[in-house]
């Protein structure tokens, strides 16, 4: 009999070598059950996970898609103040600067305030024009700037942009002035019970060469 506690074996019936063989071979085999199941049961994907990951991606993808949106990026172009080859104009009300080589007509033809001409080149066109004027506030400044542009007097006017801010309108056209094709930019502010009204006209084959400096000179007007 044996002792108590003694761990039993399976009864394996045969020579001793046999039975110690036999004894090996069932013992290897249900050593390897053993690990068959346990990684069944630890190794097996829960057949829930592939859910639970859509679920947390899907998530996660729709926190992003509820970030607020930017507004659309503004470019301003400036001057560095105190530039040697720009100067500045002011009155009482306001101020710009312009470059030096442009001249200046304070006369206040066509009812302008002031206008900035760019020297004239050998094409003989007419040379690029930023001209200041000072007008009573209409209904809007949509308004304003439709009358300002009327009264410049051209032909086929056609607009191309419209952007309008809290403080400031722009726009952008296309027109004609004695059969040449010209382009133009506005910008209208609001100030005193006034309306401050900046216009950049060049033709269209100039028109890109100017901008650059154009929109520095109308982005450097301020008030007092």
């Amino acid at each position: 009999m044996p002792a108590v506690g003694a761990k039993l074996s399976p009864s394996i019936a045969g020579s001793k070598p046999d039975r110690a063989f036999l004894a090996g071979s069932i013992n290897s085999r249900l050593l390897m059950a053993r690990k068959c199941d346990l990684a069944g049961t630890f190794g097996r994907p829960h057949p829930m996970r592939p859910l639970l990951t859509f679920l947390l991606l899907f998530c996660a993808l729709g926190l992003l898609g509820q970030s607020p949106a930017m507004p659309p990026a503004r470019v301003v172009t400036t001057v560095t103040k105190g530039a040697p080859a720009w100067k500045t104009w002011k009155n009482a009300a306001c101020a710009l600067d312009h470059p030096g080589t442009w001249s200046v007509d304070g006369s206040g033809a066509d009812g302008t305030t002031v206008a900035f001409l760019a020297p004239p080149d050998s094409s003989g066109a007419s040379p690029a024009r930023v001209q200041l004027e000072v007008r009573e506030q209409g209904p809007s400044l949509a308004d304003v700037l439709t009358a300002a542009a009327t009264d410049l007097h051209l032909q086929d006017l056609r607009l191309i942009a419209d952007e309008p801010f809290e403080d400031q309108h722009l726009r952008e056209l296309e027109a004609t002035r004695d059969g040449r094709p010209v382009r133009l930019r506005q910008s209208a502010w609001p100030h005193a019970g006034r309306t401050y009204v900046l216009t950049f006209i060049a033709e269209a084959g100039a028109y890109e060469e100017s901008r650059f400096l154009a929109e520095a000179m109308i982005n450097s007007f301020r008030f007092p």
